[in-house]
């Protein structure tokens, strides 16, 4: 097993600002869709997104909220909208067994937000059921498109099937404190992986951090 450890600090000072709890006043509130994970179902209060059993799927661009435990399920992303979704994780808890819990099939860009204070924890199982044409989705947070990882909260991957956390396109961290475990890689970003803050740990059988073309990190 290869193992790393990357701290780094002062790069980027990151801040979430979380609407759908009890008593938030921040601006924009309204804006918010809040997806609550109850077990084996999911609620949801807003607009811009679709629940099937215990699976939620964003189809609109804009600022999704998410709480809670989902037992076998997905977080899915998949909308032809120009602006990035913006996914605040506030203390949620992720498993699916046969895909990965987090999905992004088509976005502009997502944007992941570890809320202040929030714990977060996503799980696969060791196979998964659907695969397309090119073998994926192959890890247990998984992009088609750019994705960028930020906040001050905690990410705990487990990933038992393949990587722990890919982007097809640009992958960039900016804060977090995020462990990985994996069965194969743990961070790949396919053009590229820019970190340029948080503290991260990887657990890994594969490399710890992947990308064909380029692996930038700001300097501590």
């Amino acid at each position: 097993m290869r193992r790393l450890t990357v701290l780094l600090f002062a790069c980027t000072f990151m801040l979430a600002f979380t609407a759908c709890v009890e008593g938030d006043t921040s601006t924009g509130a309204s804006d918010v869709s809040c997806i609550a994970l109850q077990g084996n179902s999911i609620t949801l209060d807003g607009d811009g997104a679709t629940v099937a059993g215990s699976s939620v799927t964003i189809t609109s661009a804009g600022t999704y909220s998410i709480s809670g435990s989902l037992a076998d399920g997905q977080i899915l992303v998949d909308t032809t909208d120009s602006e990035n979704v913006n996914i605040i994780l506030n203390g949620v808890d992720i498993s699916c067994s046969t895909s990965a819990p987090i999905h992004v099939l088509n976005a502009e860009k997502v944007v992941i937000t570890l809320a202040d204070g929030s714990r977060n924890s996503v799980k696969d199982g060791n196979s998964y059921s659907v695969l397309d044409e090119d073998s994926e989705p192959n890890a247990a947070i998984f992009s088609k498109d750019d994705l960028t990882i930020k906040g001050s909260g905690t990410l705990t991957v487990d990933a038992n099937y393949n990587d722990g956390i890919t982007s097809k396109d640009d992958l960039k961290i900016t804060g977090g404190v995020i462990s990985v475990q994996a069965v194969n890689d743990g961070i790949r970003g396919r053009d590229s992986v820019e970190i340029k803050g948080g503290t991260i740990s990887v657990n890994a059988a594969g490399d710890g951090i992947h990308s064909r073309r380029s692996i930038h990190s700001c300097p501590q």
